[in-house]
């Protein structure tokens, strides 16, 4: 991870944190979404984290939201929207991520 903030109130979003590995797993798990799935099945949180990730032609640019959102970048461009609605435990806070 190498950012974490909000888009608001910084104090609601204090604790919003994820590692290395938190991020990995949610990344295992999120489902690729349309923009109104995004919109009606997630809550759009103002809380995120930022990364970004080396692989496949370039730098990988993501953010991972409290509501269960993600987006990202490809080094091109490309935006792919996600979302996952099993990550409560990761995103909540727990030191480690679930067992598989």
């Amino acid at each position: 991870m190498e950012a974490a903030g909000s888009e608001a109130d910084g104090e609601f979003c204090r604790g919003f944190h994820l590692s290395g590995e938190q991020a990995r797993w949610f990344f295992q798990r999120a489902q690729r979404v349309d923009a109104q799935a995004l919109h009606d099945r997630f809550d759009h949180l103002p809380c995120w984290v930022r990364g970004v990730a080396e692989g496949d032609g370039g730098a990988w640019h993501w953010e991972i939201r409290a509501g269960g959102t993600a987006r990202l970048i490809a080094p091109e461009g490309a935006v792919t929207l996600l979302g996952c609605s099993d990550c409560e435990a990761v995103l909540r806070g727990d030191e480690r991520p679930p067992p598989d």
